[in-house]
């Protein structure tokens, strides 16, 4: 039986009968055999172009699968089912080649028990048939393994006797390979390998069409992951916030990622500053917020000097001291990533902790230092900002602490800034400065209409004039103003200019002179005071010696003398009183003590001192066993002499009396100078020792007799004050040192 002039088979007829067949017996013969080779050529042809069909609606699902469907998977699961139904074998599997790990990855199967996939798993470039077939980019069939391949175990040698791996090529570059193969020997059917082949070109596209398609994907991801970190770290203001958000999505790239931490760089050292980790993280975990690992530094520097991701993979060479602690914690990958803007800005490192030993891909890479740009923007960003708020934090402090009230208007005529002390001036800090600052200048004018009236006047009429610009018009005027509560104010202003002479309004400096005001009044009155008193001497001595020149009062000699002599003691009483204060203040005049009693200084004081009238009673009521002091006695003497003219001032005529006494108080002795005069006013009471605070009628003392007392008894060591009494009049204490082991000179 012949088709297409190849013998495909035999017709045998057998008979019993000696020379039964005829030359027309053959002729029938051969003509059966030539029915029959049509006949079967028919069903050939029907059972192929059957098959064909079958093979051609197999490969057109691919074509389709691979047009419609977006799971690479799923398309490779279609393509594997129609390859082994047309190489008519049972098991097989699709492998994808691993660039990051170097090796090919079983990705879909079909027909293979756990074991089998667990041992054909993965194989190198050129390992078995699969990894030849992908190395030398050609299709192998291989009809004997156990011929070809006896390394190949037995048991794998039972269950496979052929196998064809087709490799997936898409642009000359091998993606993968398809292997399939059956436990029997059997030869592929006719134009099946061409049909696997177109097969396999099919599924190679799907492929690169998927890779192509997740790389757009993460492109995309990497973009909405950039966005989404943009968009959070554009609203922070600190730091530690900007930190965390950067921290956590380093920590969300991937899930093998354990923890991320960040280290900076200060004056003691590195130090890890803050941490993230998921909740699901093991604990405790292998690193907490403080110092670093003993060996950490070096790598931390490393880190910093190159500018250069850094990585310790397990296992690390050389191994630091802390990565078995690391390992046994599951990590086996360690990154260090600088946060550096080149050249010179340099913010810490930050490290990834990974719980597998894969090696960063390079969109990964990509994707990080995108990040870890975008974490430095941000970290540069916050530090200008925490630079300003600073900045601006220590001017507001130092405004705020300003004795000076401050204003500043902007030319829309509102208030841009005020502090505490100008409202305290205005009588107005029942109101915080934020309540006024972003208000219109006249709702302030109205609030003090009642304060500083004249205050309002001109403000109006420099505002007036702030609406018309250049501000250079407005004069440099200085006011000087009253308010209600009795206080001086003098106002300033300037005008305000910011970056590229941007005018940013007018600044006005409230300023309180009550106490300058008063101080000068009473300066000049002072003045007025001595220059008085000193012309009155001096007139009388010139009066004298004029006098003298004449004959005929040279037998008033001793009385003119006596006369110019007191006046000339009054004047200088009066001009050492001015410099003994003046020294006593400064420092400059030292006590010079000695061993002294009490009684010594109140009778040289009394025998010198002229009480006036008869009516004025001096009393001196001390005890004989009074302690001697440790004074300076002409220093204390003057004290002794200041009080007791204080006190003669303000005793009435009639009926005045002075007492003096004194007790032990431990090491000192307190002595009470009372007078019977009028009580201290309240407002002299306070500044009753100071310079030049007189409580006496206008023009009759200076305020220095009572300072030189407390610079006199400070600089013994001791202390002085004044009491009114209840029962009327005013009594002044004072305590002095007792002489404690001190020989008499």
């Amino acid at each position: 039986i012949v088709i297409e002039e190849q013998i495909i088979g035999f017709i045998n007829v057998d008979s019993e009968i000696p020379g039964f067949f005829t030359a027309e017996h053959g002729q029938h013969l051969q003509t059966f055999a030539d029915y029959a080779s049509a006949a079967l050529q028919n069903a050939y042809f029907f059972e192929e172009t059957r098959r064909r069909q079958e093979h051609l609606e197999g490969l057109n699902r691919i074509t389709t699968a691979v047009n419609r469907l977006l799971d690479l998977d799923a398309i490779l699961e279609v393509g594997l089912a129609q390859a082994l139904q047309i190489a008519n074998m049972t098991r097989g599997g699709i492998y994808l080649w691993d660039a990051q790990t170097e090796r090919l990855q079983l990705q879909v199967h079909q027909g293979l028990t756990p074991e089998v996939i667990e041992r054909v798993r993965y194989h190198r470039a050129g390992e078995g048939i699969t990894g030849r077939a992908f190395q030398e980019r050609r299709t192998l069939l291989v009809e004997d393994i156990g011929a070809h391949y006896p390394e190949m175990p037995v048991e794998l040698q039972t269950l496979i006797k052929a196998q064809i791996s087709l490799p997936l090529i898409v642009e000359d570059q091998a993606v993968g390979v398809m292997s399939l193969n059956r436990p029997q020997d059997r030869p592929l059917q006719p134009g099946a390998r061409q049909l696997l082949q177109a097969i396999a070109d099919q599924l190679a596209l799907a492929v690169q069409r998927g890779r192509l398609a997740s790389q757009l994907q993460m492109q995309v991801e990497m973009l909405h992951s950039l966005y989404a970190v943009s968009a959070a770290l554009l609203g922070q203001t600190d730091s530690r916030s900007a930190l965390f958000i950067l921290l956590r999505t380093l920590h969300d790239l991937s899930p093998d990622i354990l923890s991320t931490a960040y280290y900076r760089h200060d004056e003691i050292g590195w130090q890890r500053v803050q941490l993230y980790a998921s909740q699901g993280a093991p604990t405790p975990l292998p690193w907490a917020e403080g110092a670093p690992w003993a060996d950490e530094a070096d790598y931390l520097d490393a880190c910093e000097t190159q500018r250069e991701l850094l990585t310790l993979s397990d296992p690390p060479a050389p191994q630091p001291s802390f990565w078995p602690a690391l390992a046994s914690a599951g990590v086996r990958q360690l990154h260090y990533i600088p946060l550096a803007v080149p050249p010179h800005d340099f913010f810490g490192v930050v490290a990834v902790l990974h719980t597998e030993a894969t090696p960063l891909t390079q969109p990964q890479r990509t994707l990080i230092w995108a990040l870890i740009q975008q974490g430095t923007a941000a970290m540069s960003r916050v530090r200008l900002y925490e630079r300003s708020r600073e900045t601006e934090s220590r001017l507001a402090a130092i405004l705020e602490s300003s004795q000076d009230g401050m204003l500043l208007v902007t030319p829309s005529l509102h208030i841009r800034y005020i502090n505490g002390q100008l409202l305290k001036l205005l009588d107005l800090s029942d109101s915080p400065p934020q309540h006024w600052e972003a208000q219109a200048l006249p709702q302030l004018l109205l609030a003090i209409r009642h304060t500083a009236p004249a205050l309002i006047h001109w403000l109006l009429r420099a505002a007036r004039q702030l609406s018309h610009l250049p501000y250079a018009s407005l004069p440099d005027e200085r006011n000087t103003f009253q308010t209600s509560a009795g206080r001086t104010l003098t106002l300033h202003h300037w005008p305000v200019y910011g970056a590229q002479q941007l005018q940013l309004g007018s600044l006005f400096i409230l300023r309180d002179v009550t106490e300058r005001v008063a101080l000068e009044k009473m300066r000049d009155d002072l003045l007025h005071m001595i220059v008085h008193d000193m012309r009155n001497p001096l007139a009388v001595i010139h009066n004298t010696f004029q006098m003298l020149e004449y004959p005929a009062m040279q037998q008033h000699l001793d009385t003119a003398t006596e006369l110019g002599l007191s006046n000339a003691e009054r004047l200088l009483t009066l001009i050492n009183a001015i410099l003994d204060t003046g020294r006593l203040e400064a420092g400059q005049l030292h006590p010079t003590p000695g061993l002294v009693r009490l009684e010594e200084i109140i009778r040289s004081v009394k025998s010198s001192t002229i009480l006036g009238a008869q009516a004025r009673i001096l009393e001196i009521d001390l005890r004989k066993t009074l302690p001697p002091l440790w004074v300076d006695p002409l220093l204390i003497e003057r004290v002794f002499q200041n009080l007791l003219d204080n006190a003669r001032k303000f005793i009435p005529l009639t009926g005045g009396r002075i007492r003096i006494s004194a007790q032990r108080e431990g090491k000192w002795l307190r002595i009470a100078f009372y007078n019977n005069g009028p009580p201290i006013p309240p407002a002299v009471e306070a500044r009753l020792f100071e310079k030049f605070a007189s409580g006496e009628p206008h023009g009759q003392g200076y305020g220095l007799g009572l300072a030189f007392c407390r610079l006199a008894v400070e600089a013994h060591g001791g202390k002085i004050w004044a009491e009114n009494h209840p029962k009327g009049g005013v009594t002044f204490y004072f305590t002095l040192p007792i002489a404690q082991g001190h020989p008499r000179k």
